[in-house]
């Protein structure tokens, strides 16, 4: 089962490319992390299409990295645990970088908290090749989850490659949280995004009960993402 918080934290570079970037990450950051015991598991994404009408010709966002860091902690990144992990890194002068990690990237972390673990097949922690993140803000919070609970997820299974869903609420706020994010937050794991164009996804998204949903909102974000290292699992 998953950790009862998640660490979401969506990036993308300033000073240095995005295969930098990338490598700072995955052999610097992401095991920092995990090694610090603060965080469970961890998992970088990268932003990729989602084949849905849902978000034709919608802009592209800012930031196009997501680490994911499953964890015990309410607010691991402001514990004196978390402070004391290395705040610079020697890679970014590798492309005339600033040392200081926060200096190189475009950076919105949040705090959630787990509120429904969906894993019918009991697929367990296994890093998903694919993520379908979808941060809404309802005009009905107990309709939306009475949607998901009874009807919304048994339907994402139906759909092949579907593994598992888990759904959050927004905690609080980090000092790099960006704005005020949506409140809810679902994150569909996939062994592929090219399924969502198929009839499954079609049927799902037609239902009446999903497009009262998608219409009644003051936000709805939709991305999809690859997968590009684990750690800790």
């Amino acid at each position: 089962m998953p950790s009862p918080y998640l660490f979401f934290v969506q990036s993308n570079p300033t000073f240095v490319d995005d295969d930098l970037w990338t490598k700072w990450y995955t052999v610097e950051h992401l095991p920092d992390l995990v090694n610090s015991k603060l965080y469970d598991r961890a998992a970088l994404y990268k932003e990729v299409e989602v084949p849905l009408d849902l978000v034709a010709g919608v802009p592209p966002y800012p930031r196009k990295f997501l680490a994911v860091y499953q964890t015990a902690q309410e607010e691991a990144s402001g514990t004196q645990a978390h402070q004391e992990l290395r705040t610079t890194s020697e890679m970014f002068a590798e492309q005339g970088g600033p040392k200081e990690i926060e200096r190189n990237g475009d950076i919105d972390a949040r705090n959630y908290k787990l509120i429904q673990d969906y894993d019918p097949d009991i697929v367990g922690d296994v890093p998903s090749p694919h993520i379908l993140t979808v941060e809404l803000q309802p005009n009905d919070e107990e309709d939306y989850d009475r949607f998901y609970r009874e009807e919304h997820l048994d339907l994402l299974h139906k759909v092949p490659g579907f593994r598992r869903s888990q759904r959050y609420v927004l905690g609080p706020k980090t000092r790099l949280t960006q704005g005020d994010p949506p409140k809810y937050l679902a994150v569909h794991e996939f062994n592929d995004l090219s399924v969502l164009a198929g009839p499954e996804m079609t049927d799902t998204n037609s239902r009446p009960w999903t497009q009262k949903i998608l219409k009644e909102n003051t936000a709805f974000i939709l991305r999809g993402w690859q997968l590009i290292k684990p750690e800790g699992y």
